[in-house]
C-alpha cells in the first residue's frame, strides 16, 4: 500500500502531484461529520475509522456506517456518495473513488 495518492504525473504538467493518505482520510471524516443522518459505526465511544487504499488502481474508501433512525438509508447513503465525490474531486481534484459503504445499524438517539 502507499502512502500517496499519485494525482499528476511528472510527465503530464509541470511537475509531480501527490495527496497523502491522512489528507484523504480528513475529507473522508469532515464529509461523514457534517452529515446529520450517516455517523462511523461506534463500539464502547470509539468511532470506527474509514479504510482507505491507495494503490495503482487508485483510492478505494470503506466505511462501517449507521443511519439515523427513521431516514431513508438509500437517500442518506447516495447523498453523503455524492458529497464526497464532490469534496474529493474539488480538494484534490481526484475522479472517480471506489466508495464502499458497510450500513451496519442504526443511530436511534
Amino acid at each position: 500500500m502507499k502512502d500517496y495518492l499519485l494525482i499528476q504525473d511528472t510527465n503530464t504538467g509541470l511537475g509531480q502531484i501527490a495527496v497523502s493518505y491522512t489528507v484523504i482520510s480528513e475529507i473522508v471524516t469532515n464529509v461523514i461529520d457534517q452529515d446529520k443522518n450517516v455517523f462511523f459505526d461506534e463500539i464502547r465511544g470509539i468511532k470506527s475509522a474509514p479504510t482507505i487504499t491507495l494503490n495503482e488502481e487508485g483510492l478505494s474508501v470503506f466505511l462501517k456506517v449507521r443511519i439515523q433512525y427513521g431516514q431513508d438509508v438509500e437517500k442518506s447513503i447516495h447523498k453523503v456518495q455524492t458529497e464526497l465525490r464532490n469534496q474529493l474531486e474539488l480538494m484534490v481534484g481526484y475522479h472517480d473513488p471506489v466508495l464502499n459503504f458497510s450500513v451496519v445499524g442504526f443511530k436511534f438517539n
